[in-house]
């Protein structure tokens, strides 16, 4: 017998998406980012030579697309907006560049679609990579003026404003594993510019507070992806496996998290950055920034644990490998395609750990999905629809856990899909696509996929059956044969 899983009041149901990931250059005179050096120097690093020059052309799009988004029922939408775009050369505003955000946000606004407005996702101007990035304090006063000019245009336009989505992801990427520009392997310069990138959330935080926290209907927050850390098999690990998933879980979760949620750093983090002798640069009246931090909400993305291992490297200039080890369980789900475990338990952690270690600060799932390779396979020749029904299991799978940590206390006031639509996804370009809506790159038009039809009968009715196939029923997680496809 199947029970109906249903959901708060005016629980906020939507997608998610980033301005480099979906945007397109535009005819705002947008400057160069770090994505665009780098595809410029490595294009072979890129799915297919596929650059963010075009990506899903929002830019043009936008009117039609936010009305595709209102038909399948969403009631709130996390959008990017472009440093680049707004601050070209990083001293001019560029009035184009906000009228355009403008028209898009009074056109979702039109359509009864609140906005979370995302000021910084992984698409640092190149003007400010060559003043140093996030370990220069002249880049982050920058940052903070920008983060004044959205306050003051789009304040009292957006339900909430977050500050940076997935900060350690430029780090851990940019700095210890050459997969993000600057392409480097440093762990130095990677400690010094994760404590940069706090800094500049908690100045941008505590200028909304002191500036605008009375003058505009906005709330203040941050999008953080969290991985919830597992020792090996998680029943008899070892005490290094133990020590190893707890390390990660520090410097991975709670080097972020912690300071930028709650205003102090995690004790395991100062432990291992003392350990291994990378202390940053830093003032007094850095540290009182920090402390003074007060956010409203927090964003937090989840796709997946990660379990570890003692670590294998030990002599690594990759402190993330000198602490340890990934380890595939081969009795865990695994998403093919993305090499991530597929664990919707994890899920439900991650919202008890919110609700009893961040003072049950409310909370959105900002981000939860499952990119798939070459979804022709699953078109259906009449309709030619995608039948995605493994990302309809995804959801149901990861909603049940989610619907089960709301009962149990967890502060949780909404869902978002990664993504809305298909986008393109940094040097995997379009290899995996995530979207309820499809996106042709040849000609940019647009296709509901299953998913987004069951998506929009869900929100119908505030919640689902909880009697469905696991995504294994849907589809072969093991092997794969395909012919690779845009």
């Amino acid at each position: 017998m199947s029970n109906f899983l249903k959901f708060p009041k005016n629980f906020w149901w939507g997608g998610a998406t980033a301005a480099e990931q979906i945007e397109g250059k535009g005819n705002t005179n947008k400057g160069l980012t770090v994505w665009d050096e780098y595809f410029r120097v490595k294009p072979e690093d890129f799915h297919n030579r596929i650059g963010p020059s075009i990506t899903s052309n929002f830019f043009e799009k936008y009117n039609s697309d936010l009305e595709l988004y209102k038909s399948i029922n969403i009631n709130s939408l996390r959008i990017g907006i472009s440093w680049a775009r707004v601050l070209p050369n990083g001293n001019d505003v560029s009035k184009k560049g906000l009228d355009f955000y403008h028209n898009v946000i009074d056109k979702a606004n039109l359509l009864g679609i609140k906005i979370v407005l995302n000021i910084f996702h992984f698409d640092m101007p190149l003007w400010a990579q060559k003043l140093g990035g996030w370990e220069s304090k002249k880049v982050i006063d920058k940052f903070v003026k920008y983060c004044d000019i959205v306050y003051k245009e789009f304040g009292n336009k957006v339900s909430k404003i977050a500050t940076m989505n997935e900060p350690i992801v430029p780090i851990f990427a940019g700095y210890l594993t050459k997969t993000h520009w600057p392409l480097l392997v440093d762990s130095k310069r990677a400690v010094q510019a994760g404590f940069g990138t706090i800094l500049a959330h908690a100045k941008a935080v505590n200028l909304f507070n002191e500036k605008y926290r009375n003058n505009v209907k906005s709330q203040i927050g941050v999008v953080i992806n969290v991985n919830p850390s597992i020792a090996k098999d998680g029943i008899n690990p070892s005490k290094d496996d133990i020590k190893a998933a707890k390390d990660c879980d520090a410097l991975h979760n709670n080097a972020m998290l912690i300071p930028m949620v709650l205003g102090k750093f995690d004790k395991n983090v100062i432990k291992i950055i003392e350990e291994e002798n990378l202390i940053p640069k830093f003032s007094k009246e850095d540290l009182n920034e920090i402390s003074k931090i007060k956010i409203d909400f927090l964003g937090a993305n989840f796709y997946s644990p990660i379990r570890l291992q003692s670590p294998k490297k030990l002599n690594s200039k990759n402190i993330f490998e000198k602490r340890f080890s990934i380890y595939k369980y081969d009795k865990a789900r695994y998403n093919v395609f993305r090499g991530w475990e597929i664990r919707p338990e994890s899920l439900y952690d991650l919202s008890m750990y919110i609700k009893n270690n961040l003072n049950n600060i409310p909370f959105y799932i900002a981000e939860n999905g499952m990119g798939v390779e070459n979804e022709n396979r699953f078109r259906n020749q009449k309709s030619k629809e995608i039948q995605d029904n493994y990302r309809i299991a995804f959801l149901q799978e990861h909603l049940e856990q989610l619907h089960k940590a709301i009962k149990d206390g967890a502060n949780c006031f909404g869902y978002h899909m990664w993504s809305i639509i298909d986008n393109w996804s940094w040097r995997n370009a379009y290899k995996n696509r995530y979207g309820f809506i499809e996106v042709n790159l040849l000609d940019q038009s647009r296709k509901l996929k299953k998913s987004a039809r069951w998506f929009k009968k869900m929100i119908e009715k505030n919640g689902f059956e909880d009697s469905y196939k696991k995504i294994e029923e849907t589809i072969d997680l093991k092997n794969i044969d395909f012919t690779e496809s845009v």
